[in-house]
């Protein structure tokens, strides 16, 4: 096996074989059973708000009030290292 087509069946049913099949069985568990093994309920206060557009004000105001050393930036980065571009490559840090 050397060209493309050759290498894809093959790359393909390794993975199924690890992963198993996407046709998955219908499951006997109701969603109601489902909510009872979590009791947690977002009010619909935070529902709504977890709704609304996010601006870029509000991202950047958000990312430079974490602590420093504490997380990783938006890219995997040190936070540090993203607030430095920021300033000089504007918001394009954010995306």
């Amino acid at each position: 096996m050397v060209s493309p087509p050759e290498l894809k069946p093959h790359a393909a049913n390794y993975f199924k074989a690890i992963l198993g099949s996407t046709d998955m069985p219908v499951s006997a568990i109701s969603t109601s059973d489902l909510s009872n093994l979590l009791p947690y309920r977002c009010s619909e206060a935070s529902a709504t708000s977890l709704l609304h557009p996010m601006f870029e004000e509000e991202i950047t105001k958000t990312l430079l009030s974490l602590p420093t050393d504490k997380c990783p930036g938006p890219d995997s980065y040190p936070l540090e290292f993203s607030r430095l571009l920021g300033s000089r490559c504007g918001l394009r840090w954010l995306q």
